[in-house]
């Protein structure tokens, strides 16, 4: 639906605006569109055997995702890697050699 918006003429920032997505996603949809249009709709992963190396960080990311986008908060790109490497730090899984500065 999105790369077909896009396909139908529309530029790339008018289809991010559009569909609230952010432009990084876009572009990786478009390099992997032939990729993306033949797995079937219930896959929800293009690489089905990757295993996340910190499942518990993506389940907090995530309710904190859903609690800030129901208190009508912007969350970017920046504001998730913040509180990625914040939850990281707490829980003493990351160091500070790969903290960017």
């Amino acid at each position: 639906m999105i790369i077909a918006y896009y396909e139908q003429g529309h530029s790339k920032r008018e289809t991010v605006n559009k569909f609230e997505i952010e432009p990084k996603q876009l572009w990786d949809w478009l390099q992997n569109k032939d990729k993306l249009m033949k797995v079937v709709p219930y896959i929800q992963k293009l690489t089905p055997d990757s295993r996340l190396k910190y499942p518990e960080l993506e389940t907090e990311l995530l309710d904190w995702f859903k609690e800030s986008r129901s208190q009508l908060k912007v969350v970017t790109h920046y504001t998730v890697w913040f509180k990625q490497r914040h939850v990281l730090l707490l829980t003493k899984q990351y160091t500070k050699t790969y903290i960017r500065t």
